[in-house]
């Protein structure tokens, strides 16, 4: 079988055979190198070790020192000194970012708390007057309603002495025309007593009538009299 070397850890290891290399677990970035390779190469990029691995067989061969890997070695570390250079000036770039991010977020934060104090010191004040604008309204309310309160109570009054002048005067008339009717009733009592007592009617028929018509002007007024003191006993109540 053929010669194969690999490195591991920094490590030339060889020469192996096919169940070395299981052995040692390589992998597709595993550097490796047999004859007929000009130089070291990863697993993934080795057809010929690809069909060994698929056929698991290889040509027989002489063993062959492989090429040094002290250049590799050295190259690696310039890929890592190179590789900290960069990421330094990255890191430092990073750290540039965050310090500008850091101090204009604080800027920011302190101008919009800055803002947010001065809006909140606005809103108090117009709160403020708003308030004050409130309680001069309410007052203006309040006097208007007190002035509407006496207006309404002076309508009020108003109206009632009308009520009480009306009452008085139904009264009055109520009253004066209570007087009038006894009058007339009294009239009509004295005429019918008259016609009672008066003995010197040449004609009976005449006295009758006269009785008849006294009878009737009494029951005339005395009905009149009756609804007339109900209707001012009905007007004094109310």
């Amino acid at each position: 079988m053929k010669s194969i070397y690999i490195i591991s850890d920094d490590k030339k290891i060889g020469p192996l055979n096919f169940s070395d290399l299981i052995d040692h677990e390589i992998n597709e970035k595993t550097l490796i190198w047999y004859e007929g390779k000009e130089d070291w190469q990863p697993a993934s990029e080795i057809l010929e070790l690809k069909e060994f691995l698929q056929s698991k067989s290889f040509m027989n061969s002489i063993d062959v020192i492989p090429p040094n890997i002290d250049y590799l070695v050295d190259g690696n570390q310039r890929k890592a000194e190179e590789f900290i250079k960069v990421n330094k000036k990255l890191f430092l770039s990073y750290v540039l970012v965050i310090l500008v991010i850091v101090i204009t977020t604080f800027f920011l934060f302190f101008h919009f708390q800055k803002a947010s104090e001065k809006e909140n010191l606005l809103k108090e004040e117009l709160i403020i007057k708003n308030n004050n604008k409130i309680r001069l309204l309410e007052d203006s309310i309040y006097r208007l309603n007190e002035m509407n309160a006496n207006y309404e109570f002076m309508e009020y009054e108003k109206k009632l002495e009308e009520e009480i002048g009306k009452k008085q005067h139904q009264i009055m008339q109520l009253s004066n025309s209570v007087l009038e009717a006894l009058e007339n009733l009294s009239k009509a009592k004295k005429i019918l007593k008259t016609a009672y007592e008066n003995r010197d009617y040449g004609n009976v028929n005449d006295r009758i009538k006269d009785i008849n018509f006294a009878k009737e002007e009494v029951e005339i007024w005395t009905n009149k009299v009756f609804q007339l003191e109900k209707e001012l006993k009905k007007v004094e109540t109310f």
